[in-house]
Parts: C-alpha cells; sequence; structure tokens
C-alpha cells in the first residue's frame, strides 16, 4: 500500500506543477493581452476578450477548445497560436498523466483482488475445518445421503453405534440399515423429500446394527440442493433414544404398578363380592339343598360371577402387562375411561366421592394410544381421589367433561373439589419425583409420566384454575381424520 501511496503524492506534485506553470503562463497572457488591449481598436478589443474566454475555459480544465487565428498574421494571432500550443501541450500532458494512473490503479486493482480471493479461500478452508470439527465431534449420528438413498458421508458417531466402518458404510443403502419390515414405510418418508423438494423430515426410526442390535431414535433431516438442481441430498441427523427409552418404560411400569397397588383395596373388595357369592351357591350345591333348577340357576349365576370376576383380572393383566406405548392409533376417550373405570370405580364405590361424567356420544375419535391413555385418566382421577380425601371434603365430586375444540382437537377436562394447587408448585407438578402426598402415598411418577404419554400421543396436557375456582387438568387430542388413520 506505501508503494501505491508514493505514486499517488508524486502524481499529485506533478499536477500541482502543472497549475502552477499554467497559472503563471495564464497571467503573462492576461497582461500581455491588456496591454494590446489598451493599444488597439474595439475589433482588437472583442477578439481580446474571445481569447481570455479560451484560456479562461483552459484553466477550468477543457484542453479541447482552440483560439481562433485571423488571416492578418498580426500580435493577437502571434498570442493565439501560443494559446493553442498550450492547449495541446496541457492535452499531451493529461493524457500521459491518465494513462499512467490508470495503469496504477489497473495493477492495484488487480492485485487486491488476487489478495481477496487468497482470503476467501482460506475463510472457505476454515469454514470446512470447522464444519468437519463440529460433524466428527457430534454426539448424534449425522449422515448424508444422495438422491440413490446412498450413503456419501457419515460421521464417527453413526459408525460407532451402527458398528460399521466408514468406508462399510460410504455407498451402502441407507434402508438396508433398516428393519425389513420398516423399509417400505419409511421410504415413504424419506425417499419422496429426497425428489420432491419438501423441507424437513422427523420421524421415529429402529436402526439395525452391524451385530443384528437394534437402536430406536428420531431422525430428523433438511434437504440441501445444489442451485437449479432438481436433486438434492438429504442430511440426516439420528439421536439414539433405545437406553432413554428403556428408562421410560421402567418408569412407566413402577407408575403402573404404584397405581395397581393404590387400587388394590378396592379390587380386591370387587373380586370378594363375587366370591362370596360363587363360595355359597356352590355350598348350597354340594349339600343338595337345592333342586335341579334351581341348581342349573345357580350355575348360571356362577358362570356370570366368573365372567365378572374374568373381566377384572384380564383388565388388571393388561393393564399390568410391562409394554411400552402402544402404536398411535384410533382411541375412544370413552372407551378409554371405561376401561379404566373397571379397576377404579370398586375404590370410588367404597368412598363418600361421586363421580360424574360428561362425554357425549359423538365426541370424535382421536388420535393415541387406549392403554395410554387410561394411564393418563388413571393417573388424574387417583389423584383427585387423594387430593378430596386428604382434605377432608366429605361428600366431594370428581367431574369428568370432554368437547369437541375446532376441527382438529378434542379436550377433556378432568375437574374436582379438592384445594387448589400452590402457586409455587405449578411449575413442577409435572417434574418426575415431585409430590406433595405422603411418601408412603405417592411416587411422584404419575403426572410425569401422563405429560409424557400425552406428549407422545401429539397431544397435550395441563392444569388450571376454571372460573368457578375448581382445579382442572385439561387433556387435548388431535381428532383421527380420515386421511390420519392407519392403513389395514
Amino acid at each position: 500500500m506505501n508503494y501505491y501511496q508514493k505514486k499517488i503524492d508524486a502524481l499529485e506534485k506533478t499536477l500541482a506543477r502543472e497549475r502552477l506553470a499554467r497559472q503563471i503562463l495564464e497571467d503573462q497572457i492576461e497582461k500581455r493581452a491588456l496591454e494590446i488591449y489598451n493599444q488597439t481598436n474595439l475589433l482588437q478589443t472583442k477578439r481580446i476578450e474571445k481569447l481570455l474566454q479560451v484560456v479562461r475555459k483552459v484553466s477550468e480544465g477543457n484542453f479541447t477548445i482552440q483560439a481562433d487565428i485571423s488571416d492578418s498574421a498580426d500580435a493577437l494571432d502571434a498570442i493565439a497560436m501560443g494559446i493553442n500550443m498550450m492547449i495541446d501541450n496541457l492535452q499531451n500532458i493529461e493524457n500521459i498523466k491518465n494513462t499512467a494512473m490508470k495503469k496504477e490503479v489497473e495493477l492495484y486493482l488487480t492485485r487486491q483482488a488476487a489478495e481477496l480471493e487468497r482470503n476467501r479461500v482460506k475463510e472457505i478452508e476454515k469454514a470446512k475445518q470447522y464444519t468437519d470439527s463440529i460433524i466428527n465431534n457430534a454426539m448424534d449420528a449425522i449422515m448424508v445421503v444422495d438422491s440413490q438413498a446412498k450413503f456419501i458421508r457419515v460421521n464417527p458417531a453413526l459408525c460407532q453405534i451402527s458398528g460399521y466402518g466408514e468406508e462399510e458404510l460410504l455407498g451402502k443403502f441407507f434402508f438396508d440399515l433398516l428393519l425389513p419390515e420398516d423399509r417400505e414405510s419409511i421410504k415413504d418418508k424419506i425417499k419422496l423429500p429426497l425428489i420432491e423438494r419438501q423441507s424437513s423430515v422427523n420421524t421415529e426410526l429402529k436402526l439395525l446394527c452391524k451385530n443384528g442390535d437394534i437402536l430406536t431414535g428420531i431422525l430428523k433431516g433438511t434437504m440441501f440442493y445444489h442451485g437449479n438442481d432438481d436433486i438434492g441430498e438429504f442430511i440426516g441427523i439420528f439421536r439414539d433414544e433405545t437406553e432413554q427409552r428403556q428408562i421410560q418404560a421402567q418408569l412407566f411400569q413402577a407408575s403402573k404398578l404404584a397405581a395397581l397397588g393404590e387400587l388394590g383395596t378396592g379390587i380386591a373388595h370387587e373380586l370378594n363380592q363375587p366370591l362370596t357369592g360363587i363360595t355359597i351357591f356352590c355350598s348350597q350345591i354340594l349339600n343338595k339343598k337345592t333342586s335341579p333348577q334351581k341348581t342349573t340357576e345357580m350355575l348360571q349365576d356362577i358362570y356370570q360371577l366368573s365372567k365378572r370376576m374374568a373381566v377384572i383380572i384380564q383388565k388388571i393383566k393388561a393393564f399390568a402387562n410391562p409394554r411400552g406405548l402402544a402404536d398411535i392409533s384410533v382411541v375412544n376417550a370413552k372407551d378409554a375411561l371405561d376401561g379404566c373405570l373397571v379397576m377404579l370405580k370398586p375404590l370410588l364405590d367404597n368412598s363418600e366421592i361421586s363421580l360424574q361424567i360428561d362425554l357425549p356420544p359423538d365426541l370424535p375419535a382421536a388420535s393415541g394410544s387406549r392403554p395410554g391413555l387410561e394411564q393418563v385418566f388413571l393417573n388424574l382421577l387417583l389423584n383427585a381421589k387423594d387430593a378430596i380425601e386428604a382434605s377432608n371434603d366429605e361428600g366431594g365430586w370428581i367431574k369428568v367433561a370432554g368437547k369437541q375444540i375446532g376441527k382438529n382437537m378434542i379436550e377433556i377436562v378432568i375437574a374436582d373439589s379438592g384445594p387448589q394447587i400452590p402457586v409455587n408448585h405449578k411449575s413442577k407438578i409435572f417434574d418426575p419425583f415431585f409430590t406433595t402426598k405422603d411418601p408412603n402415598k405417592g411416587t411422584g411418577l404419575g403426572l410425569s409420566i401422563s405429560y409424557s404419554l400425552m406428549q407422545e400421543m401429539k397431544g397435550n396436557l395441563y392444569y388450571r384454575h376454571s372460573n368457578q375456582g375448581d382445579k382442572e387438568f385439561i387433556l387435548e387430542l388431535p381428532i383421527m381424520t380420515p386421511q390420519k388413520q392407519p392403513s389395514s
């Protein structure tokens, strides 16, 4: 930069000297012209004025003008010829100066452009190294898949969890890492965006490892296109949630067993009633104190009581079955509530708590899981019962109401007459292991599990105070539209 500054300074000095010389020459010409002016007539005066105009324009930088020369060849003509020579000389100097300046500027710009290009290449390389560092050190598996569904880039995390080396994965079909029964459904979710420029993918995925292990997680990704190309590349991130889901399933099972433990007294009472009847009928039959017709009637009663017990036992077995959330499908809120009440109603019948249900018969089916929704109902109803009993509220009540909200959602409200949740507890009630119950009474998992289940069913669960001051838990579930219903 110092070199160019020196060149510019030198040019500026040259221009200053030229301006000074030009000014001196102009002064001399003007002085001489005035002398002649005083010695000539009016015609000569006009010629002198024209010469002065030429001089002024030259001083303003106009080197294309020329002074007029007459045929008389007098002194004024000599002055005019001198002015024209001066103009020609100045024009030549200006041309030389402009040419030199132009070359200097072109050379400067060329060098600056080369420097900028070198810096740009360095920045690109630096950005590439930074991106490579992020990808290679990411804990989640990162992949780039081309339009043929083949891996063209993988990071160490994907190699680690899958058991394949980088060389084994590159060029391998992405769908080869999926379970055979899942490949077609996943193709619809991932391969179409590769072709149709959809914005993103967010789907659950089961990854088949080299050693046969199956990992469950979430695949999120987006499309990347090169310029105006119609077919791009899929950049995906797979987060392995296998361990997390195992822990969640254990907590889910612990919550179910805790609920069953709390229901034990009521269930025992509900089973004891038919067992007592069966015992009495069998005793009478064995003692031959009944007629054949009466014996037949008693056997029918024993059969019905046995069926009633079988329903309760089957419900308990199904509820206690150590499984996670079932696949999302069509679920009827009333059916799920009825299934929950098979176990809960005996407990409520032995209390002074009234249960009021207002679920309209035309309430649309929702997108969810019946076992999951039964678990949510059971947790919330047990919490409501415990809160009422803890407040010593005789004649307390629990209300379950439902309605459709807009076109895409149903809302179920579970309200009770128990005390309100303290303000300082509202932000914690859905935290795992948070409870206000006696340590021997609650685990602190019910609301946390219920919230997680509602989220997995693409719904929501939250708490609010009603306008009447009642405590309400709100369940929201998406309506299962015909387009959403799973194919058979």
